[in-house]
């Protein structure tokens, strides 16, 4: 694919379009694929939610498996069919949607050693791409 957007760019001038339109395309396109890969994970949007105020490595949220999995319940009335039930498969699931989490602006560091076992994760508002909302839903202009 990065050839494909090489050979794009080096004829934008001929195809009459501005320079940097192709990159633009390919950012949007990727920003989107993440975004729909959010959309479908059913922790993401709690997650988001839980981040709204984490906007550095200060402010971000640190704690194990257990403490994100009973704060992410926290944030659902009642948890949908597939819910992790337990902070192994929560682990899972964030290593999954990690690279898209990412892509729209949350830094997650997983546990690396037994001792601590704490999550560290937050929002990088320069990194956000225009993706997510003001309520941290993963959708810009605020819509869920």
């Amino acid at each position: 694919m990065a050839d494909a957007a090489l050979w794009a760019a080096a004829a934008e001038p001929l195809l009459g379009v501005s320079r940097g339109a192709v990159e633009r395309m390919f950012a949007n396109e990727r920003r989107e694929a993440a975004t729909s890969t959010l959309d479908a994970s059913l922790i993401a949007d709690p997650l988001l939610a839980l981040l709204t105020d984490c906007t550095s490595p200060d402010t971000a949220w640190t704690g194990t498996g257990t403490e994100l999995l009973r704060a992410l319940t926290g944030k659902n009335q009642r948890e949908p069919l597939g819910w992790p039930t337990r902070a192994n498969v929560l682990s899972a699931e964030l290593r999954v949607i990690a690279p898209n989490l990412r892509a729209v602006g949350v830094s997650i560091t997983h546990p690396t050693s037994h001792h601590p076992k704490n999550f560290i994760l937050w929002r990088d508002p320069k990194r956000d791409g225009g993706t997510m909302g003001d309520d941290g839903s993963g959708a810009a202009g605020g819509a869920p």
